[in-house]
């Protein structure tokens, strides 16, 4: 419960479906690949978001921003150094705050001019805070789909170095990847996918305007999520999923 100048506000708790975890996590995994693409001030940010075609929400129309002077324009095709938006009519939701905004950054992963739909993440300045809008590849589909963390999670070395990276987390506000690495013998390889499964435990997040992961904790059942990669040369686990049981 907070209370305010206007009276007493309760955040009720509410059950969040599992999509929303696996969400959290393919968003980090993703994130982690981008870069800061372009920076403009609060004027350009409304005079972009003013210029955006209208198209029907979940449409999956995407547009790609280009640099055009100290400004930016929508283009419909990717060029180097462009930032994907897909499905333009999701950005509507920074007008509400635009208002109190000093400037806007734009972040994404590498184009050329044969790039498909991407992620892109939008983050908006605001005095003393920071609104983060990432935007995922396809408007009708939401990161739990996005299947990014898969590869990660598939082998069995990154769940089991899960557990002594986070031992070694100790709430800090910025994780430290050449740090856990020589404080647990592991590679820099191995903890980021360690980070990455402790991601779909909903213990890790990745901050894009610091470029750095950070401790957190969700409300989830740690593990829930992780895939359990098969053994061998042990028995299979009877009525597991895939397995004979």
């Amino acid at each position: 419960m907070t209370t305010t100048f206007d009276g007493p506000v309760v955040e009720k708790k509410v059950p969040l479906p599992d999509r929303w975890l696996r969400g959290f996590a393919e968003t980090q995994v993703i994130a982690s690949a981008f870069d800061l693409r372009a920076e403009v001030t609060a004027v350009e940010a409304v005079r972009l978001l003013r210029s955006l075609p209208r198209t029907r929400p979940g449409s999956g129309t995407a547009l790609w921003v280009v640099r055009a002077g100290r400004s930016l324009r929508p283009a419909t095709r990717p060029v180097p150094g462009a930032v994907c938006l897909p499905g333009p009519d999701r950005l509507s939701a920074l007008l509400r705050v635009m208002r109190h905004a000093t400037g806007l950054r734009l972040y994404g992963p590498p184009a050329t001019t044969a790039s498909g739909a991407a992620a892109s993440a939008w983050e908006l300045l605001l005095p003393g805070m920071r609104l983060t809008l990432t935007l995922s590849p396809d408007p009708v589909r939401g990161f739990s789909g996005e299947g990014a963390a898969l590869e990660t999670l598939s082998g069995e070395e990154a769940a089991e170095d899960a557990d002594p990276v986070s031992v070694l987390l100790a709430w800090k506000p910025r994780v430290d990847v050449g740090e856990l690495a020589r404080r647990s013998g592991l590679t820099p390889q191995r903890v980021r996918a360690a980070l990455t499964v402790l991601g779909t435990d909903g213990r890790i997040g990745y901050d894009t305007a610091e470029a750095a992961y950070f401790h957190r904790e969700l409300p989830y059942d740690a593990g829930r999520d992780r895939p359990v990669p098969p053994r061998p040369g042990r028995a299979p686990r009877p009525g597991h999923p895939g397995r004979p049981g």
